[in-house]
């Protein structure tokens, strides 16, 4: 069994901190939750963990139970990804692929260059689909799956590697409620079968509550609060990292706390839910000065790279991606709508329009359409419009339907932050 130790550990970009001074282990076996409001950190951290993230200062190690602890940025990529197993948010399935073969993906890291798969990764391979249900549909081409298919797939690949420590940013995000239940269902009886260390970021913290040994609090990429559920999740500890008023109960079934938010206790509360659809740093300061600000920010589709990808990235916001220079995919374009949906307010930043991302502002119409609130920056013509002609009635359409154009960004920041919503959602 493998446990990760992190110690100080700083992830620094250019003018924000990520993470500030870290300390916390995992020991071998436990099922660690890491949770916190947007921009706490809590994906910059699971990355560092997969030494996905420079560190700025610090070190993160695993150790087996008998042996010494080593470095995970000192470790092979391939020996890293014998033992540490991630689930990311968000990946595209290749299309004409099976299930079978996108899970056998998995083994990668133990067959090396030249070794065939044998016995053993078929084996693996087949463990993983009965533990995650997905035999049922092993011959099916994986890009068809529905939503709570298509992750107990991905899971079952990542547990194809038999790996020490599972990693998992947001596995039930998009998840309707049975899904959420079934998803952290097959980790725990993954944990419990094969002594795998389990460290998840999750939002719902209801959920953190039912399947964790141990809650890890963040808040301004420091750690909050670090215990059992029962001495994180108090009315002080929540309600002081998430500036919300909340009730905590017990789970008539399993005596865990439950976590209850209440309505914003004065008007003009903070925390409004906020999509912002910009690219090529057209929405940098939009993101940092909202998010910074106290409200609920998103983002996407963003080009993985690009400016504002890593403004996003930095402050560990929900965002919707696409590989770099690459035009929306209808993958990246559902997760953006499964994040506009669910905004009070979408944002169009200044930024130009072509065949790749006129999908962008597609996603800003249909908000429009749906009578959701949408801010248009700045006016749509040839200076922005590349798609040779095509954004400008996408553009119309948004305005016809409510949409307000505002003249540039530091008007449509004074819009948007005077803008308070009695339902805007929060975590938990």
């Amino acid at each position: 069994m493998t446990g990760i130790s992190i110690k100080g550990v700083t992830v620094r970009y250019p003018g924000v901190t990520a993470l500030d001074d870290v300390t916390l282990d995992v020991p071998a076996g436990e099922w660690l939750s890491i949770v916190g409001p947007n921009g706490a950190g809590k994906t910059t951290l699971l990355r560092a963990m997969a030494a996905a993230v420079p560190l700025t200062s610090g070190e993160i190690a695993i150790s087996e139970e008998d042996g010494m602890p080593e470095s995970v940025f000192g470790l092979p990529s391939r020996i890293r990804a014998q033992r540490l197993g991630v689930l990311p948010q968000d990946h595209n399935l290749p299309e004409g692929w099976s299930v079978r073969e996108v899970v056998a993906t998995g083994r990668a890291p133990w067959l090396g260059m030249w070794r065939n798969e044998g016995r053993a990764d078929r084996k693996a391979v087949s463990e993983a689909m009965r533990l995650t249900d997905t035999l049922r549909f092993a011959d099916r081409e994986a890009h068809t799956l529905s939503g709570g298919e298509r992750q107990r797939a991905l899971l079952a690949r990542v547990l194809a590697q038999t790996p020490k420590v599972l990693l998992l940013d947001e596995p039930t995000a998009f998840l309707d409620l049975q899904y959420q239940w079934e998803m952290l269902e097959i980790v725990e009886q993954a944990r419990r079968e094969r002594g795998i260390t389990v460290v998840a970021v999750l939002h719902d913290l209801n959920l953190a509550s039912a399947f964790s040994h141990r809650i890890a609090m963040m808040k301004g990429g420091r750690l909050a609060a670090l215990g059992t559920p029962d001495e994180v999740l108090t009315e002080d500890i929540t309600r002081n990292v998430y500036g919300r008023r909340v009730t905590i109960g017990r789970h008539p079934a399993t005596g865990r706390p439950t976590v209850v938010s209440w309505p914003s206790e004065t008007p003009g509360a903070r925390n409004t839910a906020i999509h912002i659809i910009s690219g090529g740093g057209t929405g940098a300061a939009l993101i940092r000065r909202l998010n910074a600000d106290g409200h609920a920010v998103t983002a996407g589709v963003l080009n993985i790279g690009d400016t504002d990808w890593e403004t996003a990235q930095a402050l560990d916001l929900d965002i919707a991606e696409e590989a770099p220079f690459s035009s929306v995919s209808e993958a990246a374009y559902t997760a953006a709508e499964a994040l506009v949906r669910r905004a009070s307010m979408v944002l169009v930043a200044p930024m130009p329009i072509g065949p790749g991302n006129l999908d962008n502002l597609r996603l800003a119409a249909e908000a429009a359409k749906r009578g959701q609130k949408v801010l248009l920056i700045g006016v749509m013509d040839e200076s922005r419009d590349f798609t040779g002609g095509l954004a400008g009635p996408l553009w119309d359409d948004a305005v016809a339907h409510g949409a307000v154009v505002s003249p540039d960004v530091v008007s449509a920041l004074n819009t948007a932050l005077g803008i308070h919503s009695s339902d805007s959602p929060t975590s938990g």
